[in-house]
This record gives structure tokens, sequence and C-alpha cells, in this order.
């Protein structure tokens, strides 16, 4: 504040932003929009489209929401939009001051899109209303659907007389003077013009869109949607893996949907599961995303999470799952593989011996029927059920079935603990699935040292100072049946060797 003495005496906000509200004609907003003047920018200012929903019930929501525009009660559901040169002002800002090199190249990354998009004539940017134009004014207007039953709300007259043409006539083959009076029906937009701060803008993303609110879990990410931690989750999320996620996961709770970004809150649960061996507080993986949490969940877990998710849903092919088996197969997995990374769940639970999985499909196949098997409640499977003293079977309160409920230690710990106990490793390794393999643990740092001539995977001299700054890598990796014996291990600085995943470290 020293170099405006002019401002000193005067109360103000540094960082307000500054809105302009005007009435925009149904027929401007579809013509910005179908020009491509106004765009939308997921993983940025929005989510995904929510099309399943307003598809369901025959686009239930796209007629109900029509029907508020011809009565016009849509003029409590606010349009937001930023101005696009405005925006890539304020990304530049941030590039200019940003010392963050992780935050910067997102910056970068995030400034050369809108670049284009501004090549290609976009002016707005849109922060609230997407599923409302698109699906909802867009959709009707290229004729997706008439209103049916949703008419009966709209009292609607033509040339004087009540009409009902609503109800099955769709938008092109309306007569000229109700597609007229549908165009010139001005919807409410609230435009940014300006504001200081991205993180600020970020906060319009919790406004609601239709009754489809913003759960806890997106509005921590995009709250830090520049932290090192955000960035690296969505760079890490595969768009195959959110489309398995989407068609083949079923009866999923709220935070979990595909919609909400529940593939991605998953990759944080789990991930921090296979790293730690215990589930994340609701706060602690708000504190995630926050720079100075000091807990990062590293590079390795999540490859592993995503690995051993592909096996699952290779197998599964179009077969639908609830998201039990998944996470069991998921820790089961852990479990045979190896990966202790400071995991209290490895330390606690116990294989009867070593093993290397030869035949994935196979292996995860096994793995489904059997995880059928012990829940089904017509087939009452000793590992659900048990016997009373009448002979009579009822389900246990501790089995399987039952600890199949909840996703928290306790019942994770018990149903996997189940599942070793009636897996059946000699079958597996007959049929050739599985191998046995001799226990050889991870050498020290020192032997691999010893062993390198005290040189590292560079051929670089290592003094006894590096060490803590050095892992042990795999010349091949350990998921690719890479063993733990001297002549495939070498000391590497820990950067290069969590950041290569399951790649192959070459030799110099």
């Amino acid at each position: 504040m020293a170099n405006l003495p002019i401002y000193s005496n005067l109360t103000y906000v540094g960082n307000k932003i500054t809105t302009a509200p005007k009435m925009w004609s149904v027929e401007t907003i579809y013509e910005l929009f179908d020009a491509k003047k106004l765009i939308s920018v997921t993983e940025f200012l929005q989510r995904d489209l929510l099309e399943a929903l307003w598809k369901a019930n025959d686009y239930l929501n796209c007629k109900q929401y029509i029907a508020s525009v011809y009565k016009n009660t849509h003029s409590f559901d606010l349009f937001s939009v930023v101005k696009l040169q405005k925006l890539i002002e304020v990304v530049k800002l941030n590039m200019g001051i940003e010392k963050n090199s992780g935050k910067l190249s997102e910056y970068n990354k995030l400034f050369i899109e809108l670049e284009e998009y501004e090549k290609t004539g976009v002016e707005y940017v849109s922060l609230d209303g997407q599923s409302r134009l698109m699906l909802g004014i867009h959709w009707y207007m290229i004729n997706n659907f008439s209103l049916n039953d949703c008419e009966t709300d709209v009292e609607l007259f033509v040339d004087g007389k009540p009409s009902n043409c609503l109800e099955t006539t769709t938008f092109s083959n309306l007569p000229k003077s109700v597609r007229d009076l549908f165009n010139s029906i001005k919807i409410p937009i609230i435009i940014v013009t300006d504001f200081s701060k991205l993180s600020d803008l970020v906060e319009a993303l919790v406004n609601k869109q239709k009754g489809f609110n913003w759960t806890w879990f997106q509005i921590a990410k995009q709250s830090e949607r520049f932290g090192i931690f955000a960035i690296n989750l969505i760079n890490k999320t595969p768009k195959s893996f959110k489309e398995n996620w989407k068609n083949n996961l079923t009866k999923l709770s709220n935070d979990y949907k595909y919609y909400v970004d529940g593939h991605q809150l998953f990759l944080v649960v789990v991930s921090y599961f296979l790293q730690f061996g215990h589930f994340p507080s609701k706060d602690k993986i708000k504190f995630l995303f926050k720079d100075n949490s000091g807990l990062p969940i590293s590079n390795t877990a999540v490859d592993c999470l995503l690995a051993y998710t592909n096996e699952y849903f290779k197998a599964l092919g179009n077969t639908k799952t609830t998201m039990t088996p998944l996470m069991n197969y998921i820790f089961f997995r852990q479990l045979i593989s190896g990966k202790k990374f400071d995991s209290d769940f490895v330390k606690k639970v116990k294989l009867p011996g070593n093993y290397n999985i030869k035949k994935d499909k196979d292996f995860a196949d096994y793995f489904i029927k059997l995880h059928h098997t012990l829940y089904n409640n017509k087939n009452r499977h000793d590992a659900s059920w048990i016997t009373d003293a009448n002979g009579i079977k009822t389900k246990s309160a501790t089995g399987y079935n039952k600890s199949c409920g909840r996703q928290d230690d306790e019942n994770i710990y018990r149903r996997i603990n189940t599942f070793i106990k009636y897996f059946d490793f000699e079958m597996l390794i007959k049929s050739g699935i599985i191998e046995e393999v001799e226990n050889i643990n991870m050498p020290s740092q020192i032997d691999v040292a010893i062993y390198n001539d005290w040189e590292d995977v560079n051929g670089n001299p290592i003094n006894i100072s590096d060490l803590p700054k050095l892992d042990r890598s795999h010349y091949n990796a350990s998921g690719d049946n890479g063993s733990n014996q001297l002549n495939n291990l070498g000391l590497e600085h820990f950067s290069p060797n969590r950041s290569r995943g399951k790649k192959k470290l070459e030799k110099v």
C-alpha cells in the first residue's frame, strides 16, 4: 500500500469482483453458444455436463426447466459468465508472480488453451448454467423432446385461444408465434467484468445448478484448483478410468457418483489407504489439497491403484459391479504384489505365502466369482452365515456379507482376512494362474550401494550424505514381476524414481 498513499484513508475490498447484471433473450444466448462465442471449460470453472441426470425419466429435468422458461419462473436461476479477455488477463498476471514450477506449468496450459479460444472468437466462459443451456435450451431447440406432461404447467394461448401444442410438438414444428415467443424470453445473466484473483472466481463453482449441488469434494478440489495436489490429481486421472467408473459401477453413494467427481474422490481415498493402510477422514482429504499439508500421496500409490483397477475392469467386461468387490480386489492385489509403502494394512494382514500373478484376467475373474460366492444371500456360505444350536443358518454380524456394507478400516480388514481364508491358492497355482515364489526382502540402501560399487543408476559416485535423497529403484519394475535381487536394483534420486511409475529403468 506504500505506493498508493492516496487510498490510505479509504476503506475498501482489494479483491472485489465486479459484475454487470444483464437480461439476454433466449435467442441471444442460443446464438452465442451455437456460434461458439460462449463456451464451457471443464476441470476449470466447470464440471462435466450432467447428461445422464438430465436425460433420466425421458428428459424430465429438461422439460421442467423449459416449462419454467415459458412461465418466467426461470428468472430465479441466474446464468453466470466471465469475459474471456479478463480471464486471460488474470491468468497471465498469476503466471507472472507464481514461483512454484508445478503451478506455473498448469497456468501456462490454461493460458495457451484460453488464447486458442480467443483466436476462434470466443467472448465468454460459462461459470454457472451450462447444463440449463446445453442440455435444456439447446436440446429443446434441436428437437430432442417436447414437454409432454410438463406442458400442463404452462397456460399457453395461441391467437388468443388456449393451446396444448407444447405437449407433443417439438420446437421447430411449433407455430412461428410460439417459437418467436420462446426466443424473446429474457434470461437473467451475471457477467463478471473485473476480478483480481482466480481463487475468488472459483467460489462461483458452488452455485447450484438445477438441484444438483457441488459436493464437498468438488468444492475442496476447485478451491485449491491450482495447488499441486489438485493439479496432480487431475493430470493423473485417465479418461478410460472415468469411463469405466461411469459405465460399470452401480449402487454408489452420492459422493462417489461420476458426475460429482466421485471417481477422483475414489482415487484419493484408496491411494491413501494403499500408502498408509487406513482410510482418510473428510477433513484429512480437504487438508491434502493444501500445499503445505506435508502428507502427499505418492505417484507410485496412484499408479498401483490404476493398474489394479484396470485389471479388475478388464476381467469384468460390461458386467456391472458395486464398489466393495472393487476395493477388495485392489487391497488384495497390494498384498500379492508386496507393495508396502508405509502401510499398516500390509504389516498386519498376511498371505500364507509369496506369489506372482501369471494370468491377470484369470486371477481377477476368479477373485470376482469368489466374492459373489462368499456374499450371496441364497447360497449361504460359511463366510457370511453361522449355524445356531437348532441347526438354522443365520447371517453373522461379523461375517463377510455384513462386512461388505461399510468402507471403513474395521470392515476392510475383516473381509480381506475372511477372503484370504477361503482363497484357493493351491488351485490357482495348479491352474498356472499364480506361482509361489521365494520371499526376497528388499535389500538396504547400503547393500545396493555396495553391490553397485557406490555408484547410482547413472554411474555417478554416491556420498554417504546422498543416501537420504536416494530411492532403491527396480530396473525391471516389481509390477512387471521384477525381483528384489541385487542385480535388479540401483540407487536413484527419489524424484525421477517416483514419477516413472511402472516404466522400466534403463541401465547406463
